[in-house]
């Protein structure tokens, strides 16, 4: 009683507690935004004085929170038991997620082992990298949001016990739908599980040009379906509210244990049970009292959660519903639909944009089909068929049904933009004008709507506005540079870097607002320099292909892309060492000019300087500095001032040789390295010049 006095201090006023923390967590990723502590102190001090000080003691106690999990964690040797949580299959080895303590950990091992078993591990730890790719996929983020401290292969797995635990239910379960429901499993693991794995690619396609894939997320809609259901159940068999409720959040707590504590799962369960709580208190707590708790609560059991996207998702789109549900409350029944899918949706785009570099414009119309649908409908007979295997047959049909539904609206329903919200300003900038939608009077709600699309669409348009142009080094497993005009004049990509699941490359380029790429260059068919090129062309519009097979078409002649001037050599190209057929470009850039001879080794390089005499200012090192390439004619005879070296770092041939590196110093060139400084970025903005280096 003593915590909820001392509490209820603080009613109507939680927020406030949450925004600080929010700015706190902002200002991990970027410095620069620690500046905005600055107008939220004054409002305290002079609003809320009484706060100022709890405040300070949660931003100092999150910090050292958040200091202690993100310790480093040992790079070597290492000797630990580990509880088995999850196994997976992979190609060459097993992936076991474990439990040390409170701390999960991902080893790598050999099979034979299962759910339940504890392990003397001993194995190596590796240190996960830093995403050195801005936009690309950060494995290492990932891994912290799942709470999960260190990657180990394991040498030596040796089984001492097994024990069972609530965890262990999840499996139980998936063991029952896959035995009992096998022609409806799919969407019954989705529903009960939150597993969207057994869904075919095409229809997940269908789903996320829809926008409606918060639909087969496991989140407050469905919590709140199922609380609805339970509650009627219950009251059949209990008269008590204190028992129905009692009951309820039990369940409601062994989902979030069945759903391994996914993060929306969480959010709803424990929204539920403080509300159910709140409600027997004589002055109760806001909802938006009772959403800051929940998000204060989870940030302190596991202080890298923010970086989930589910996280995210789930507090923005909760945080809009609960503040304007009294203006929900203006509108009609049959309006109330419409108004929710606009608030969910709008409340989300920068995130969505972030995660699928674009929007379906008509995803709020999308909701209005399918959210009475899947509400109505396939959650509660995926309940009931989940409880009656009986149903099975009956749901497969109606989930048929509902696929081809889904397969034929997000065929012709789709209105794609490509908005820009890589930069603060711009998100901020759409908020401010969400917010303002919000709160208008309704004489005024329809222009706020028709200015907030308006900057949608403008930022869609930043590109063919931008001035900035810049030539990209790529750090990517294999090579990849990029030069891009400015106002999307000429997009020239030259290789294209070994093949990605991740597809970081083409992240980058969508992220960047390339959905057009003028010249497509493959210096040779090596996979580091074209495993990506088939998933490029599908994704995006490839208007020229230059390779050692057709560049003949191109040689022998100047061509103008936007600011740049490109010549491709013509050579004599049918060796054997496919090294050798490296096709040799040259890209000039006002008074600058690029040289890329691809992987070419000693005989192609004294081949092309007995033909040519090319004397450039920047040459990218042949072969990733091989101790094959790079003679010292070749050198003298391009004669540059700076040599870029594409390399991945751990690369098993140790490139760049030592020998290369040292030549290069002699002469007195300025070598740059991927491995060393990340990608490399040099921006160009109206001649005023600078390079941006994503370090590991």
């Amino acid at each position: 009683m003593k915590i909820l006095k001392y509490l209820s201090l603080y009613k109507f006023r939680f927020i406030y507690f949450a925004i600080g923390l929010i700015i706190l967590l902002c200002s991990f990723s970027k410095i620069i935004l620690f500046v905005l502590f600055i107008p939220y102190f004054l409002f305290i001090s002079k609003q809320h004085k009484d706060l100022l000080k709890p405040v300070v003691i949660l931003l100092f106690f999150f910090s050292g929170l958040s200091l202690i999990w993100n310790m480093n964690t040992p790079v070597g040797d290492v000797e630990f038991s580990m509880w088995i949580s999850a196994v997976e299959e992979k190609e060459n080895s097993t992936k076991y997620t474990g439990r040390i303590d409170y701390r999960k950990v991902i080893v790598y091992g050999d099979s034979g082992y299962s759910m339940g078993d504890v392990v003397r591990v001993t194995g190596e730890v590796n240190e996960i990298e830093d995403v050195t790719i801005p936009g690309g996929f950060d494995y290492k983020a990932y891994l912290k949001s799942q709470g999960i401290s260190h990657v180990v292969f394991a040498d030596e797995l040796i089984f001492k016990d097994n024990y069972f635990h609530f965890s262990m239910i999840g499996e139980k379960i998936e063991d029952y739908i896959d035995h009992f429901l096998p022609r409806s499993k799919a969407y019954i693991k989705t529903l009960i599980l939150a597993d969207k794995s057994d869904f075919e690619d095409d229809l997940k396609q269908s789903i996320n040009a829809l926008g409606i894939s918060h639909l087969f997320a496991v989140s407050g809609m469905h919590i709140g379906l199922l609380v609805l259901i339970l509650k009627k159940g219950l009251s059949n068999v209990f008269d008590s509210d204190y028992i129905i409720e009692g009951v309820i959040t039990l369940i409601l707590l062994l989902y979030c244990i069945i759903t391994n504590f996914t993060p929306s799962v969480l959010r709803a369960s424990l929204m539920v049970i403080l509300l159910f709580a709140n409600n027997k208190l004589k002055h109760p707590f806001s909802s938006i009292d009772i959403l800051s708790i929940v998000f204060l609560l989870l940030l302190c059991a596991n202080p890298n959660i923010y970086l989930s996207l589910g996280f995210q998702l789930s507090f923005i789109v909760t945080f809009f519903l609960v503040l304007t549900h009294p203006i929900l409350k203006e509108y009609n029944p049959e309006y109330q639909l419409l108004a929710v899918s606009l608030i969910a949706f709008y409340s989300t785009v920068p995130l969505i944009v972030q995660m699928n570099n674009e929007i379906n414009m008509l995803t709020v119309l999308a909701n209005i089909i399918f959210v009475p649908i899947t509400t109505l409908i396939i959650v509660p007979l995926g309940y009931l068929s989940f409880v009656l295997p009986l149903f099975d047959s009956l749901y497969s049909v109606i989930t048929t049904q509902f696929d081809h539904l889904i397969m034929i609206v997000g065929s012709s329903f789709v209105l794609k933009v490509h908005p820009n919200f890589s930069n603060s300003i711009f998100i901020c900038l759409f908020y401010i004008l969400f917010y303002k939608f919000l709160i208008s009077d309704r004489q005024y709600r329809f222009k706020s709507f028709v200015l907030l699309n308006t900057f949608i669409v403008l930022t869609s348009l930043f590109a063919f506005v931008n001035p900035v142009s810049k030539i990209v080094y790529f750090d990517i497993d294999g090579e990849s540079t990029l030069f891009k005009d400015a106002f999307n004049q000429c997009n020239i990509l030259i290789d294209t870097g070994e093949e990605d699941e991740y597809d970081t490359l083409i992240q980058y380029l969508k992220q960047n607002q390339i959905y057009r790429i003028d010249y497509l260059i493959i210096s040779h068919f090596h996979s580091d320099h074209y495993g990506e090129f088939e998933d490029i062309v599908q994704s995006i519009s490839v208007e020229n292909i230059i390779t050692n097979q057709n560049f003949s078409e191109y040689d022998s002649k100047w061509l103008t892309c936007g600011r740049y001037q490109m010549f491709v050599y013509p050579q004599i190209l049918n060796n054997d060492n496919e090294n050798n057929n490296s096709v040799g470009v040259s890209i000039i850039d006002g008074p600058t000019h690029y040289f890329f001879l691809g992987d070419a080794e000693e005989e192609q390089e004294m081949d092309f300087i007995h033909h040519y005499r090319v004397q450039a200012d920047v040459l990218k090192i042949n072969h990733h500095g091989s101790v094959t390439s790079s003679m010292d004619e070749f050198i003298d005879g391009i004669n540059p001032s700076i040599a870029y070296i594409n390399v991945d770092r751990n690369n098993v041939n140790n490139h760049p040789n030592f020998s290369v590196i040292e030549r290069l110093e002699n002469k007195g060139i300025e070598i740059v390295r991927t491995d060393l400084l990340g990608t490399v970025e040099n921006k160009n903005l109206f001649g005023f010049k600078w390079v941006k280096y994503s370090s590991p």
